[in-house]
């Protein structure tokens, strides 16, 4: 997986890259500090309607979706692209499942 700044630094430059990652609903957590000076983290969740995010369709025109065998079970995970650079997201990723 490449951070999300190799990504924005390629669009910058023109360059096409594709970045390949996973899309948490919590994303990172927040660091702040206690008034005892103690650190704390705090989990927010994400509002994948207000992201620009849109649905990867097949051929079909169904929504994509990608079978992957993995130890005795099948993953399934559906594909969305990000249409634009979202500042402050801590979702800069090309696919959720």
């Amino acid at each position: 997986m490449l951070a999300g700044h190799h990504l924005k630094s390629a669009s910058d430059l023109g360059v096409p890259l594709v970045g390949v990652g996973l899309c948490y609903q919590q994303g990172y957590f927040h660091h702040y500090l206690t008034n005892e000076g103690w650190q704390q983290e705090s989990y927010t969740d994400n509002d994948f309607h207000a992201m620009p995010l849109e649905q990867v369709l097949g051929a079909d025109g169904a929504p994509l979706r990608i079978a992957i065998p993995m130890a005795g079970k099948t993953i399934l995970v559906q594909a969305w692209t990000m249409t634009s650079w979202l500042p402050g997201s801590w979702c800069r990723v090309a696919t959720y499942g």
